[in-house]
């Protein structure tokens, strides 16, 4: 499995709507923390505009496709998604070496 770092900028003037579908949105990923994808989320704390998700799955494109079914996205209500493999070199996960 590879690792992935996924950032979501959200759609200008979203907070109402983000509000509205948000309780779908936890529950997409509270999902895929439970099935074993989603390690960590959640909002930056300097820009809630902004949320940074670390994830495991076997490619970038079965991950975007995955997330293709996140209410936010579905709704419009993320402007930018960006998927990036992540090279972890620690993780406390993980005692053994690489």
């Amino acid at each position: 499995m590879t690792t992935f770092a996924v950032t979501y900028r959200y759609r200008d003037d979203s907070d109402a709507e983000r509000h509205t579908h948000r309780p779908a949105h936890v529950e997409f990923l509270q999902d895929l923390h439970s099935d074993g994808y989603l390690y960590m989320s959640g909002p930056l704390a300097s820009e809630p505009s902004r949320a940074l998700l670390v994830f495991e799955d076997t490619d970038a494109d079965t991950l975007e496709t995955r997330l293709d079914g996140d209410p936010f996205f579905e709704n419009g209500l993320i402007a930018e998604r960006t998927v990036t493999a992540w090279n972890v070199f620690f993780d406390p996960r993980r005692t053994t070496e690489r």
